[in-house]
């Protein structure tokens, strides 16, 4: 019985597949049929496919900067401590190395060095509010006005 069902079934995957070569060679025949295209209209067709006139988009200009965060603030400042003088500089790095505190001591206490990180950013701002170094900024960012977090803007 096995032996009859074995048959049956190597003649059916033998049928299949001689149908797959039909159906290939069908295609073999319909692919040279086709004629080739000429070396200029080759040419003409890429050439008209890869150009594309480039899209030319206004740069936005920013006209406010905004400082969420003591971290946005610091990655600010490094990139641009060249632009404010010793005497600010001073002053401005010790909001550098508060962040770097933060990850400095037990994982445990470090959503509390966060917090009082964040609590010296704001305070620094606050009380620097009316010097030159909220100036400084701008000319730096070469923007109109800029803000840090919810609690400061200026102009």
């Amino acid at each position: 019985m096995n032996i009859v069902l074995d048959r049956i079934q190597q003649q059916q995957r033998n049928i299949n597949f001689q149908s797959q070569v039909e159906n290939f060679a069908q295609e073999v025949q319909t692919a040279q049929k086709v004629e080739p295209i000429s070396p200029e209209e080759l040419q003409t067709t890429l050439a008209n496919l890869f150009q594309v006139e480039p899209e030319i988009k206004p740069v936005e200009v920013v006209e406010t900067l905004n400082f969420p965060d003591l971290f946005h603030w610091v990655e600010f400042y490094l990139k641009n401590e060249n632009s404010f003088n010793d005497k600010q500089k001073q002053p401005l790095s010790t909001l550098v190395q508060a962040r770097d505190l933060i990850n400095v001591g037990c994982a445990c206490r470090r959503t509390q060095r966060l917090n009082a990180a964040n609590d010296y950013f704001r305070t620094f701002w606050v009380n620097n509010s009316k010097n030159d170094l909220i100036t400084t900024v701008l000319n730096a960012a070469k923007v109109q006005s800029v803000s840090f977090g919810d609690f400061l803007v200026f102009p």
